[in-house]
């Protein structure tokens, strides 16, 4: 029994997590801490934990440095799900998977902030760094009211091979770089900005 457990019922458990809680994503990184060989069994995470916005410096909150450390014991996830995290928050816990080796194949990134702090950059070096993505599905929440910011050139050298499904919303993109994406995306089957579907 204890054989079988080890073997199929462990593995599954832990191939897809959902946190919803801070407690959770603490009791999580102990798992992994005590037990390292658990960590290249979680492949989907879902993070829905409390926001962080009225935390004044959020990298003092404890919290903040328990979900920075996960996400640097997570080399084989593929699915990442950011559904209630700032836009600081995201790009830094997508900076910490990228140290800890992690290729995602699907990003579904619904974040907020100030309009002044994004910046569709952000949005070329994702596609950058994760070249393995086939979906990426980012929604902009401006906390102001306002969906205005800098609108960046896509990178010549840009290639997104894998890529499938692109959804952007609430990021102020030019009908060039849309044109470019259809382009630079070889495998693209769906292309969405702001719910439109354009390709």
């Amino acid at each position: 029994m204890s054989r079988t457990w080890n073997e199929f019922i462990i593995p599954r458990l832990y191939q897809s997590v959902h946190l919803s809680t801070q407690q959770h994503a603490a009791a999580l990184l102990t798992v992994l801490e005590n037990t390292p060989s658990r960590r290249f069994l979680l492949t989907s995470l879902i993070l829905t934990t409390p926001s962080m916005q009225s935390v004044y410096d959020q990298e003092l909150h404890a919290s903040r440095r328990t979900l920075r450390k996960l996400f640097r014991k997570l080399p084989s996830l593929k699915r990442l799900h950011l559904l209630t995290s700032s836009f600081q928050e995201s790009m830094t816990f997508l900076k910490d998977s990228l140290r800890a080796g992690t290729s995602l194949t699907c990003l579904n990134s619904r974040c907020y902030g100030v309009c002044i702090a994004m910046d569709t950059q952000y949005i070329w070096s994702i596609l950058k760094e994760f070249q393995e993505l086939e979906e990426f599905f980012f929604e902009f929440n401006p906390s102001d009211g306002r969906k205005m910011g800098p609108t960046r050139t896509i990178p010549s050298r840009l290639k997104c091979p894998r890529l499938k499904r692109l959804a952007i919303s609430g990021v102020p993109i030019d009908e060039w770089s849309i044109e470019k994406l259809s382009c630079i995306c070889g495998s693209l089957e769906v292309l969405e900005i702001d719910g439109n579907r354009r390709y």
